[in-house]
Parts: C-alpha cells; sequence; structure tokens
C-alpha cells in the first residue's frame, strides 16, 4: 500500500515538471509578455472607437455645412431672381423720373403742362383746383405798375411803410432810407421775390397796399383768369390765389412785355443804393440772384419764371422755356412738399418730353373739378368760398387727387419767397 502511494506521488511530480518554465527567467518572462499583449490591444480598441467618433462628428457637421450653404445658395438664387424682374431703382435720395405707369414722377400736388404754340394740356394735376399762390403774386404786381407807365429811372426811398408791408415774409435787404430807381426795385421783386420793394413801386404809381391788391385783381379779371383774385400785392396773403392753369396764362402774359421778360430771364442783377443825405450820404450795393435755379446750369432755353412759397401755398413755381426740337412749353407746379420739389418736377416733365415729344400725357381735365379757395382750405364751389371770406363759410372739403397723390408737405417759413442760400450780404 506504502508503495503504492509512492508510485502515485513520483508520477504527479514528474507531470508537473514537465509543465513548469526551465528556468527563472522564462517564467518571468512569460507573464509580462501575456500582460503586455493585453495592454496593447485594449489600448488600440480605445483609440479606434475615440477616432471613429471624433470622424462620425465632423461628417455631421460637414453635413450640415453643405445644407445650410445649399440654402444659402437658393437664396441668393431666388434674390438674383426677384432683382432681374424688377426695374432697376434709383438710388437713394435720388427721386425716379417716372411713375409706375410711365407718366412724368411730379410730386407738387397741383400743376400742369402747355404747348404754348397749340395750347395743348400735356400734363395736368388738379390743374383748376384754387391755390394760394405766394410770391408768384409778383408777376401781376409787376404788370400792373409797367402797365401804369412807372418811371423805371425815378427813385424811391424806402420807407417805415414799405417795413410793415413786408414784415411777415422773408428777410429784405432794402433797409429804411435807402434810395433806389424803380428798375431796381422791379429786379429786387422779380429775382430776389423782395416784398418791400413791391410796396415801394406801388408808391411810385400812388397805390397803397389794398388799392395795388384790387388793381391787381382788376387786372386778372380783364385778362380772363376767373379764380385769380389778390388780398395783398407781395403773396404773403393767403387770400392771393390762384389755378395752376391760370398761373401759366399770368406768366405767358409777362413774357409779352419786353422789360419784363428780359429781367425774367436776368440770373443775377446788381441793384445800386444811396443812404443818408448829402453830403454824409454813402452808396452801396446789393447783389441779387433769381430765385429761379433753371436759370442756372440748365440744358434748356428758359423764357422766365417766378417762384413762391408761404406756409399755406407750400413751395410754388411757374416757368417757360423751350425744350428739344423748339417746342415751347409753359409750367406751373404749386403746393409742393420741399423747396427743390419744383425744380425737380421741371426736370422729369422736361425729361419725359423729350423721350416722348408726340405724345399727350395729360389725365382727361374733366376728371377734375374746379374748386375755391380760401387761404389753404379748400372748398368744392365757389359760393362756399365765398362765404370762408365772409367767415360764414362750413368745415372744408378734401379735395380729390387726381394723377396720384404726392407727398405731404413739409413746415417752412413762416412767410414769403427766399434768395438761394449763396446769396451775398449787402455791401
Amino acid at each position: 500500500m506504502r508503495a503504492l502511494f509512492s508510485r502515485i506521488l513520483l508520477s504527479l511530480t514528474l507531470a508537473v515538471a514537465a509543465t513548469a518554465p526551465s528556468g527563472p527567467a522564462e517564467a518571468k518572462a512569460k507573464p509580462a509578455a501575456a500582460k503586455g499583449a493585453k495592454k496593447p490591444a485594449k489600448g488600440e480598441k480605445k483609440a479606434d472607437k475615440k477616432a471613429d467618433k471624433k470622424a462620425a462628428k465632423s461628417d455631421k457637421k460637414a453635413a450640415k455645412s453643405d445644407k445650410k450653404a445649399a440654402k444659402s445658395d437658393k437664396k441668393v438664387a431666388k434674390s438674383d431672381k426677384k432683382v432681374a424682374k424688377k426695374k432697376p431703382r434709383p438710388a437713394p435720395g435720388v427721386m425716379g423720373d417716372l411713375t409706375k405707369d410711365g407718366k412724368p414722377n411730379v410730386q407738387s400736388r397741383q400743376g400742369i403742362v402747355i404747348d404754348l404754340d397749340t395750347d395743348e394740356v400735356l400734363w395736368a394735376r388738379q390743374a383748376d383746383v384754387v391755390r394760394p399762390i405766394a410770391s408768384v403774386s409778383k408777376l401781376l404786381a409787376a404788370i400792373v405798375v409797367l402797365e401804369k407807365s412807372i418811371d423805371l429811372d425815378a427813385k424811391q426811398t424806402m420807407s417805415d411803410v414799405d417795413e410793415r408791408v413786408g414784415r411777415r415774409g422773408a428777410h429784405s435787404r432794402l433797409l429804411r432810407g435807402y434810395t433806389l430807381t424803380n428798375r431796381d426795385l422791379l429786379h429786387a421783386a422779380m429775382l430776389g421775390s423782395d416784398n418791400r420793394a413791391v410796396s415801394a413801386m406801388g408808391r411810385s404809381v400812388g397805390l397803397d397796399s389794398a388799392a395795388f391788391a384790387a388793381a391787381m385783381t382788376q387786372k386778372a379779371r380783364d385778362m380772363g383768369l376767373k379764380h385769380t383774385r389778390f388780398g395783398d400785392p407781395t403773396g404773403l396773403n393767403s387770400q392771393n390765389v390762384s389755378t395752376a392753369r391760370e398761373v401759366v396764362e399770368m406768366l405767358r402774359y409777362a413774357l409779352k412785355n419786353e422789360t419784363l421778360a428780359s429781367i425774367l430771364r436776368t440770373h443775377e442783377y446788381t441793384a445800386k443804393f444811396t443812404s443818408g443825405k448829402a453830403p454824409k450820404a454813402r452808396a452801396g450795393e446789393i447783389v441779387y440772384r433769381s430765385t429761379n435755379r433753371t436759370l442756372r446750369g440748365s440744358p434748356y432755353k428758359i423764357y422766365g419764371g417766378k417762384t413762391g412759397y408761404t406756409d399755406p401755398a407750400k413751395y410754388c413755381f411757374v416757368v417757360a422755356g423751350e425744350l428739344d426740337a423748339g417746342r415751347r412749353v409753359g409750367m406751373a407746379f404749386l403746393n409742393g412738399a420741399g423747396e427743390l420739389t419744383r425744380f425737380g418736377d421741371f426736370r422729369r416733365v422736361a425729361a419725359y418730353l423729350k423721350q416722348h415729344p408726340p405724345l399727350m400725357i395729360a389725365r382727361p381735365l374733366d376728371e377734375v373739378e374746379v374748386t375755391e379757395a380760401v387761404g389753404a382750405v379748400l372748398y368744392k364751389d365757389p359760393e362756399t368760398a365765398a362765404a370762408a371770406a365772409e367767415g360764414e363759410a362750413p368745415a372744408a372739403e378734401e379735395p380729390a387727387e387726381v394723377g396720384g397723390a404726392a407727398p405731404a408737405a413739409s413746415k417752412g417759413r413762416a412767410g414769403g419767397d427766399r434768395e438761394p442760400a449763396d446769396e451775398d450780404a449787402p455791401r
């Protein structure tokens, strides 16, 4: 039994010896190798997983960017298509010359354009609406004094009466005590729109302010201007009213007078004055530049014109001239919102007529109701207007727009026209 046990123990010992490492070094190496083999496998797997995750994230980001770029390209293409369909717009601050229906883009609320040779109405908007006309009134004032045979070489001294007449108007450089010829005063009234000059001319022919206005109204009646009347000779009174159509006739009549026609096409004039009594009298000069800007730099031959402004009338302008191909036209623009609007309206109409010389561009005149006005308030019948003059009129009615609405008028000076900003001071 003991021999059998010994034999089994020997067999087990030999078996263990066969599987054990041959030496200490080999025994150490194998566990180390096994351990080392496990570490690289684990690290590589982790790195691969991280790289795959990063790549997936990058692909997702790229796809998102591509989608955004495609959307942007689509938007740009749509915008380009939209722009291609639209007509080019004018630059900011520049008014387009034409309306959507291809007519002159006139901004003044009332106006008319007439062929002076054929009397054909080429364009009209509320041409028979009665409106305050401000200093355009001075055309009739000049006609009245010239037809009363005013002595243009006679001298007149500015007085406190002249100061009172022009008190509510623009600044005047004709000071009390200045002595000038009536010729100088006529230039001051037409070019510089000086209110005191008008009063002084009236005194030269024996007319005070009220008598002067009455004479102007009567002259308008004699000329067949049924809707034109005057409350004062300067235009400061809002009772000085007319229509765009009648204002053109007023200018046409004025241009028949050679003296007045010459002054109305003059751009600049130097008036000479004396002040004080001899031997201490001093002499001086006042340079007047026309408020009619079309006389400066216009490509057209301008026969003459007159501007006007008061708060009720807004910006007004009447002008006559020769356009391309010798076409003679008269234009009137009333109730403009800005100081330069009236001159822009002239340019826009002239440019249109250059491109469309044979076409008539007016809207039917039977669409326009003749209205009467007292100040800046419009009424649709003369009887109501007459009642308003007596202070018995009902609430005013708004006139209907014909030919498209114009922008609302802006606030301005209290009354009276003025000369250009580059006007020289008296010297």
